[in-house]
């Protein structure tokens, strides 16, 4: 099972509980939690976006996993604009709309560009 957790101690509680039938993927933004839940969970991934953030972590088990939104490379073009009518604002706010350069979904050989091939090891 997926779910969403959200940061407050009730949540950690029932995860720790519960932790030997979880695998607990963290992401980057939230690294500063590893300490914390490493004792609890067999299986502990901290998850990047960029070659930068995987650059950035050292001594943790890694997973790649980008933002998809939306299918293929050529609809990133219209992702603004999709958020634009969603948030009823104009094209003269279009600036504020930046996204990932990798948020479609990638093909096999283009996320081989972001992996670190010691992230391919079997845990």
């Amino acid at each position: 099972n997926l779910c969403y957790i959200s940061s407050n101690d009730k949540t950690f509680d029932i995860l720790k509980e519960n932790s030997s039938s979880l695998i607990c993927v963290l992401p980057y933004e939230s690294m500063d939690l590893y300490d914390e839940l490493k004792d609890s969970f067999k299986d502990l991934f901290i998850s990047y976006k960029s070659k930068e953030e995987r650059n950035n972590i050292t001594d943790k088990r890694c997973i790649f996993a980008n933002i998809i939104r939306c299918i293929s490379k050529e609809d990133r073009q219209y992702l603004k604009y999709l958020y634009m009518i969603k948030d009823n604002t104009k094209i003269s706010d279009e600036e504020r709309y930046i996204f990932d350069e990798n948020n479609y979904l990638l093909s096999n050989d283009e996320a081989l560009d972001y992996i670190n091939k010691l992230d391919l090891i079997n845990y």
